[in-house]
């Protein structure tokens, strides 16, 4: 019968105090692979595509940041608006939340100022009209910044869930389906 119950809360959609729910772990794995794939993508192409292939490539990589922009802000209303479990390393997920917001957000201004909106599923989206040059380098630079600070944050991560592990602590199956 415990088994059961421990089948039961382990497959809740909704987080409770100790456990992520099913929503909670999918939006997680979800945005982790995509954030990585944008990341190691984005190092790729800015310095080693020319023409044809740069053009579907940033294309492809804006339609990404839309959509990862779109499921982190889901992400954050099911975090703190269905129930809010609670972790140590409470800081450094903040942080990686607010980075894996400003990384997109930085991505769209820089495109927007530029002239060269993303467009998802058809639809242009600019943020704003083309700006000045110096609008377009300063979003390029936040943009380029935060992929670095992005990357430390999720190796951090990763080094903090293998120590515990390492410990004894099993806080890293509260992800796991």
């Amino acid at each position: 019968m415990a088994g059961v119950n421990h089948r039961v809360q382990r497959w809740q959609w909704r987080n409770t105090a100790s456990q992520y729910g099913w929503l909670a772990k999918g939006l997680h794995w979800v945005v982790a692979v995509m954030a990585l794939v944008l990341l190691f993508v984005g190092f790729y192409m800015t310095g080693h595509l020319w023409a044809d292939k740069q053009r579907v490539l940033y294309a492809s990589h804006k339609q990404a940041g839309i959509v990862l922009l779109s499921l982190m802000a889901l992400r954050i209303v099911n975090a703190y608006g269905f129930g809010y479990v609670r972790n140590a390393n409470q800081r450094m997920h903040h942080l990686l939340y607010l980075l894996l917001l400003a990384m997109p957000l930085s991505g769209w201004v820089m495109s927007s100022s530029a002239g060269h909106p993303p467009v998802l599923f058809g639809l242009h989206l600019p943020l704003m009209a083309p700006g000045p040059r110096w609008l377009t380098r300063a979003a390029s630079q936040c943009h380029w910044w935060f992929a670095w600070a992005l990357m430390g944050g999720v190796f951090w991560h990763v080094f903090r869930l293998t120590t515990q592990w390492y410990r004894g602590l099993r806080t890293h199956k509260r992800m796991y389906f």
